[in-house]
């Protein structure tokens, strides 16, 4: 019942977040020439210290950073971790290219691992962007280093198509032997997303483990909303 709460709250601060809708003409879209990191990275501090402060389900050993920001087409994408979550944004890089997206509804991008669904940001602060989440809250990192490993391996993961592994009826098994069906159904040709590495984190020298069934998961409720 309390992990519910937690997830409830998470879910409501990420709203209080990325939904603050603007006004109905036209959207405040950045276009960015250089990375965006530096934007990003004020914003959400900007915003940790005003709407995100003093809620219960801030980490206080995780601070913004934004990071890890790469051309992808004609756009950027990188993440972003917050004291409340890690995440990807996707921000524009070209203006006539753009696809808008409203405010909360859902833009699915094919990216080399398998199609992933972004949700539409419009904030009156970070302008528009679209965020694909992939920890929320971030109460079992120990530390900084943990939560940017985290957030730097699932970028690195979801941009790579692995050669030694695609979809089909044999799909890969966790330590306990249970299939790890793909996000996605099986089709010739795709291939799946490995995520096995084990970051280093934690004062006390433990670490963060990334799992296929984690991830996917957390990518399977995002595509249900």
């Amino acid at each position: 019942m309390e992990e519910t709460k937690v997830t409830q709250a998470a879910h409501e601060a990420e709203r209080k977040t990325v939904r603050r809708t603007m006004p109905t003409q036209m959207s405040r879209l950045r276009v960015f020439a250089n990375s965006p990191a530096p934007h990003f990275e004020s914003g959400f501090g900007r915003i940790a210290e005003t709407r995100m402060k003093g809620l219960p389900i801030l980490n206080p050993r995780i601070r913004v950073k934004a990071d890890n920001f790469r051309r992808w087409g004609n756009d950027w994408i990188g993440t972003v971790t917050t004291p409340w979550a890690v995440i990807v944004v996707y921000a524009c890089g070209c203006r006539e290219s753009w696809v808008d997206v409203p405010a909360g509804e859902v833009r699915t991008l094919e990216l080399p691992a398998g199609d992933f669904p972004f949700l539409g940001c419009r904030d009156d602060l970070l302008g528009d962007y679209l965020m694909l989440s992939l920890v929320s809250p971030v109460t079992e990192f120990e530390d900084q280093a943990a939560a940017e490993a985290v957030a730097e391996i699932a970028l690195r993961t979801i941009l790579t198509v692995p050669e030694d592994e695609k979809f089909g009826t044999n799909y890969d098994t966790e330590e306990e032997g249970t299939p790890i069906p793909p996000l996605t159904p099986p089709v010739a040709g795709r291939k799946v997303i490995p995520i096995r590495a084990v970051p280093q984190g934690g004062a006390d020298g433990g670490s963060v483990q990334v799992t296929r069934r984690g991830f996917f998961t957390r990518m399977a409720k995002g595509a249900d909303k």
